[in-house]
């Protein structure tokens, strides 16, 4: 054979040695090139990651079936023509019976691998590219499908769509898109959007996702649609949405996190029917309570007369309704409540029509007039007070005001809603005005439309449900449940409940409440269950609980236990608070830092009023009532740090980044009871030290490793195991703890705490 043979032979044994040997990943394609045979064997020339520019997934889920289309765009930015597989995990117990793909525009056959046959896929890949990025999926099913041709500097179109059997548990189904597959090989994804549309002929009651802020649309009691959109982003956590079916006036239902032989978490949801039975509407007594002082003067005191034209428009017959107004003093439409007649409405509108600004803020005497209004009250009663600025007519004093309309409500408990327009408000005063009367703190700033706010509450309280809600757990032991004081039922809405609870098994909850003077009882079994499947759970709830501790700060100071507890959920669950910044302030962090985390502190503990106090309570507020984990902001908000890996603080940098913008994990969503200036300090030293993985937080230490958040010198030091990355020992861990594959996937050095007596050192392979 001549030498010219000896190296057309060389290099074409070259070439389809670099096809056999293909990375991979879920729900996005890794390429190897096609082989090019050459006279002369050269340098492959260095090949560009693929790009994701598109990725959109539209959800049907009729009954307890789910339909899923999946459309991505790819684009090839190398000189010639590639080829890749397209992996797309599934839940291991998905009975898919249906699945088809389609790649531009042609039909291709793929195939259903079981969670087994996968599991053997994803462990080889790890070995052979040293990168335990799939980690993650080891125990899912696959669908698999071969991609190809991927011309060069051409996009390519993959469709999918596969139909999967959803279970419920008590009434409630689950639905999990595996959108954290979605991560592409280089940069940022440049367009995401996931639309859900659920239609369920029994009623929808709950509806919900725990993992991203979506916007939830209901049509009538049996479809609902709710979705998200995102651009320049990275997929940090799989989609999930919940949603429950019941054919009673008021569907319950329980989700739960209990590793075994800890504590559980729940969240439960109460959610009425959305669409309305004349012949059960109650009646309310609604007071609206109007600031007119000087300072209301232009766009302000007009769009507060077409909040409140919109209102008084929207009573029902069976409602009776107040109007006062205040500035120096009070000046009422009637001295007691009326009927919503067509008269008394025609003349409450020429009574708006009158208004006009002018005048001090006489807070405490409006207030005790709303309140003398709604002692005869025969249906809920309600208050929805509108002030723009600070009490400077009468009483000014806010614990005087307090006690006041404390002890004027005691015995009718109305429900008093508060909005504060604009940055010169009592924070403290309308935070604790709310939280003390049974409702609720809002705040208007100046960019944000008055009538829009009070419309959308009117419409939350339009229709009464079930007031003085309790909830009762016969045979469970619950503790630090959120909120303390549960809110009133109203229908359209939904009331998410935070909490721990000991045992297990199936249990029976009692919700009881009133309907007028009528009281009411409704009992539901539910399954508290031991299962590791919703680990979203522990950081809602701990938010939940801190937001309610910089609450009671604000309102009585720094008491020794309050700050302590913040502390030590701060540290266990990576929450950001002024208390926290020892998380991302110690080891010689830059001063400036530590100086804006006094001052937030200081913020915290005394600003009442002005731009940053309303940050604050709005901040605080939103914790207090989210069913979602906070989301972080968008990619391109954050600037290039050198080293961060896409969906994780610190480490080595991505294999293929191009565009240098990473996503800092441990930084996402806000940090609570700080103004902007420090949050965006600390957000940037914690993007060095706190990563979130799962269930779990850690924290970078100075020798490189992340240490697992319950990691103790005393108690586990003598424990550790170490355990070299990719070794044999390295895979038996993945069969003998299920679910840690989701943190090995990091490809981290870290020390991480299975339980008390399974703790490993994962260090860096050779």
């Amino acid at each position: 054979m001549t030498t010219r043979s000896l190296l057309l032979v060389a290099a074409l044994l070259l070439a389809i040695t670099g096809l056999m040997v293909q990375d991979a990943a879920a729900c996005r394609i890794m390429p190897s090139p096609m082989p090019i045979v050459r006279p002369i064997p050269r340098p492959r020339p260095v090949r560009k990651p693929l790009e994701t520019r598109t990725h959109t997934a539209e959800i049907t889920i009729k009954g307890p079936v789910a339909s899923v289309a999946v459309d991505a765009t790819f684009y090839n930015p190398n000189p010639y023509v590639m080829e890749g597989t397209y992996f797309f995990p599934l839940e291991a117990d998905a009975a898919v019976d249906n699945f088809e793909m389609e790649i531009n525009g042609k039909m291709v056959k793929g195939e259903l691998l079981d969670a087994e046959k996968a599991r053997s896929i994803y462990e080889g890949i790890v070995r052979k590219m040293k990168d335990p990025g799939l980690l993650e999926f080891v125990g899912t099913k696959m669908l698999k499908c071969r991609v190809y041709p991927m011309n060069a500097n051409s996009e390519t179109k993959v469709s999918l769509t596969y139909s999967l059997a959803l279970k419920a548990q008590g009434g409630l189904y689950e639905f999990t898109y595996p959108y954290r597959s979605a991560r592409p090989e280089g940069g940022t994804i440049s367009s995401v959007a996931v639309k859900v549309t659920i239609e369920q002929p029994q009623g929808i009651k709950t509806v919900y996702s725990p993992t991203h802020k979506v916007d939830v649309k209901r049509d009538g009691d049996q479809k609902a649609t709710l979705g998200f959109e995102a651009t320049k982003t990275m997929p940090e956590r799989d989609f999930k949405v919940y949603f429950g079916t019941s054919q009673k006036d008021i569907g319950l239902s329980v989700v739960t996190h209990k590793p075994a032989g800890e504590d559980g978490y729940f969240l439960l949801s109460l959610t009425p029917k959305v669409e309305v039975d004349a012949a059960k509407v109650q009646p309310k007594s609604l007071v609206f309570v109007m600031d007119t002082s000087g300072s209301m003067a232009g766009d302000k005191i007009k769009q507060a007369k077409g909040a409140l034209r919109y209102c008084v428009n929207s009573l029902k017959e069976k409602d009776h309704f107040g109007l006062i107004t205040f500035a120096t003093e009070p000046t009422v439409f009637q001295d007691a409540l009326v009927p919503a007649t067509k008269d008394n409405v025609k003349a409450a509108l020429e009574f708006i029509d009158q208004i006009e600004a002018r005048g001090g803020t006489a807070i405490n005497d409006a207030l005790l007039e709303a309140l003398r209004m709604t002692k005869d009250a025969k249906s809920l009663p309600l208050i929805c007070f509108l002030t723009d600025g600070l009490p400077t007519i009468g009483e000014t004093s806010v614990k005087a005001i307090l006690k006041n309309i404390g002890g004027a409500n005691a015995k009718t408990q109305a429900r008093l809603f508060v909005f504060g327009v604009g940055y010169d408000v009592n924070t403290e005063l309308l935070d604790r005005l709310a939280d003390d009367n049974h409702g609720s703190p809002d705040y208007v700033t100046p960019k944000e439309d008055i009538e829009i706010k009070v419309s959308a509450f009117y419409q939350k309280v339009a229709n009464p449900v079930l007031g003085d809600v309790a909830l009762a757990f016969p045979g469970l032991k619950v503790k630090d449940v959120y909120p303390k004081q549960l809110p009133d039922l109203f229908r359209g809405t939904q009331l998410m409940v935070l909490g721990r609870f000991e045992g297990k098994g199936q249990k029976a909850i009692k919700l009881a409440g009133k309907v007028g003077d009528e009281k009411k009882e409704f009992v539901y079994e539910t399954d508290f269950a031991e299962n590791k499947g919703n680990s979203f759970l522990p950081r809602l709830w701990a938010t939940r609980k801190v937001a309610f501790l910089l609450s009671e700060i604000r309102a009585h100071g720094s008491k020794k236990e309050l700050v302590g507890e913040v502390v030590r959920l701060g540290k266990r669950y990576g929450i950001m608070t002024p208390y926290t910044s020892f998380l991302v302030v110690e080891d010689g962090a830059r001063p400036q830092v530590a100086h804006r985390m006094d001052r937030a502190r200081d913020a915290l503990e005394s600003k009442r009023e002005g731009r940053g106090a309303v940050d604050l309570a709005r901040t605080l507020g939103a914790a207090k009532e989210a069913a979602a984990l906070p989301t972080a902001p968008p990619a391109t908000a954050a600037p290039a740090r050198p080293g961060l890996r896409h969906g994780q603080t610190g480490g080595r940098k991505p294999k293929g980044d191009a565009t240098g913008r990473w996503r800092a994990r441990g930084a996402s969503g806000p940090v609570l009871g700080m103004n902007a200036e420090a949050e965006e300090a600390v957000r940037e030293v914690a993007a060095d030290k706190i990563v979130q993985i799962a269930d779990k937080t850690f924290y970078r230490k100075p020798d490189g490793f992340l240490y697992d958040s319950t990691y103790d010198d005393a108690r586990h030091k003598a424990k550790i195991v170490e355990v070299k990355a990719f070794s044999d020992d390295y895979f038996k861990l993945l069969k003998q703890h299920e679910g840690i594959g989701r943190y090995l996937a990091e490809d981290q050095p870290m020390v991480l705490v299975v339980d008390d007596d399974h703790v490993y050192k994962i260090t860096k392979a050779d």
